[in-house]
């Protein structure tokens, strides 16, 4: 999403055509296994990019690993027709006859990515920052906002999460990688302690709050940190709750959001800003854990823990 969201804002930007390559990643995902979802989404791009964008990422990426030997070897050839800088923000860029691959190497908000577009622009990171996309928020959240799920269940649950103050609680429990800490800021994970606590004070200055806790699955360590009741909602997979989409609609609706580090939980806090409008009475509290790999994730408005 946050991918979509940054080539999207960038070809507004120069209006410019957006393709998105919804094959080679997937294919070559054997860790997670995950499936292009977006489909779904009322996206703006065209998913199916034609033969020559492929070749020509081929291209740049030999010529780049080419000219990389090369300097390894101490070797320079000034006729070789591609360029290859690395600059002082952490991008690598290899332009060939015009056509640019930016390719993310250090994790935070990289401003040459937005600037003006030769002929062709290949995107090659994560992009984790909402500063590339802040212009276009409406549009990118409106393209990117999920489907009305057709679960009958799933839309009352929805309804009464809009209807109150409703939080939010994004458990994230590390065991989707063997090498999970990798993900986070400096190595540093968050455990549910650190996350139960925030939770509670902000319970104890909200009374009569709704809570909504999300997980990939229930384990018992949710029990153990966490206050759950008779009146916690569980959004877990084995409780009827397998469809990511339908689980990222359930998050858009809740005002309030405390989370752990979760590009998943950060999009269904993002998006609710766009149901629950603005309310200087009682504004929407979002407190997100400070170990986002990419520090500059973070909306200004929100916390950190």
């Amino acid at each position: 999403m946050f991918q979509y969201a940054t080539a999207r804002a960038l070809a507004l930007s120069h209006n410019a055509v957006l393709y998105l390559d919804i094959r080679s990643r997937f294919i070559n995902d054997l860790i997670y296994n995950r499936t292009f979802m977006l489909s779904q989404f009322p996206i703006i791009g065209l998913t199916s990019a034609p033969f020559w964008i492929h070749l020509s990422y081929k291209i740049l990426k030999f010529f780049q690993k080419l000219r990389g030997c090369l300097e390894v070897l101490f070797v320079a050839i000034p006729w070789l027709p591609c360029s290859t800088t690395i600059s002082s923000a952490g991008i690598v860029k290899t332009n060939l006859f015009g056509a640019e691959l930016f390719q993310e190497r250090d994790f935070f908000f990289h401003p040459e990515l937005v600037s003006s577009i030769k002929s062709l622009r290949i995107l090659s990171g994560y992009w984790q920052s909402p500063a590339y996309f802040l212009e276009f928020s409406s549009q990118i959240r409106a393209e990117l906002f999920p489907p009305t799920p057709t679960n009958t269940e799933i839309l009352r649950l929805g309804a009464h999460f809009r209807d109150n103050q409703t939080l939010a609680i994004g458990v994230r429990l590390y065991e989707e990688s063997p090498d999970s800490w990798k993900n986070a800021h400096k190595g540093r994970q968050k455990s549910l302690l650190s996350l139960s606590k925030v939770v509670s004070r902000f319970k104890s200055d909200n009374p009569g709050l709704v809570t909504a806790v999300f997980c990939t699955h229930h384990s018992p360590l949710i029990n153990q940190y966490l206050d759950v009741d008779n009146m916690t909602h569980l959004v877990f997979p084995e409780y009827g709750f397998s469809d990511p989409v339908d689980t990222m609609w359930l998050l858009s609706q809740c005002k309030h959001h405390i989370f752990l580090n979760s590009s998943f939980y950060w999009w269904g806090a993002w998006l609710s800003s766009g149901v629950h409008p603005l309310d200087s009475d009682n504004p929407s509290l979002v407190c997100a854990a400070d170990n986002f790999i990419n520090q500059d994730s973070y909306v200004p408005e929100w916390c950190r823990f």
